[in-house]
C-alpha cells in the first residue's frame, strides 16, 4: 500500500488514512462490502460529480485524481488504494502547493466518505 499512497507532509493541507491515528492528518479508511470493481466505480462516480476533477491514473486497486480550485486553480491530488483483503479503501487528499488549505481536503474527504456510505 505505501508504494501507492504517500503519507501527508508536515503542513496542514492533507488528510490520509495511512497517517498515525493520533496525527491531525488522520481519517479512517473507508470500509466496503461490495466487489472491488463496484467500490472503485462508486469512488469514480462520486469524484466525477465534483467540479474540475480529472482521473489521472487507474489500475485494478488504485485510483488517482486531480481537482482544481475554482478561483486560483490550485491543484489537489486524491489517491485511493483498494485493499480487497481487508475490504478497506486507503486514501490521501492533499494540496500540491502552499502550506494550508483552509480545511478543504478534510471537508472533501468527509463528504466523499458520507456519500460513499450512503450509496450502499
Amino acid at each position: 500500500m505505501s508504494q501507492y499512497i504517500k503519507p501527508c507532509p508536515k503542513s496542514p493541507n492533507c488528510v490520509s488514512s495511512i497517517d498515525n491515528k493520533n496525527d491531525k492528518h488522520y481519517l479512517p479508511a473507508i470500509p466496503y462490502t461490495s466487489s472491488i470493481v463496484e467500490a472503485r466505480e462508486k469512488i469514480k462516480e462520486i469524484i466525477g460529480q465534483m467540479p474540475r476533477s480529472k482521473l489521472i491514473e487507474e489500475s485494478e486497486n488504485y485510483l488517482s485524481f486531480e481537482l482544481r480550485s475554482r478561483v486560483f486553480r490550485f491543484v489537489d491530488s486524491l489517491e485511493f488504494y483498494f485493499d480487497d483483503v481487508n475490504k478497506l479503501i486507503q486514501f490521501s487528499s492533499r494540496a500540491n502547493s502552499g502550506y494550508g488549505d483552509f480545511g478543504v481536503n478534510k471537508r472533501r474527504m468527509l463528504e466523499l466518505i458520507q456519500n460513499f456510505q450512503q450509496s450502499r
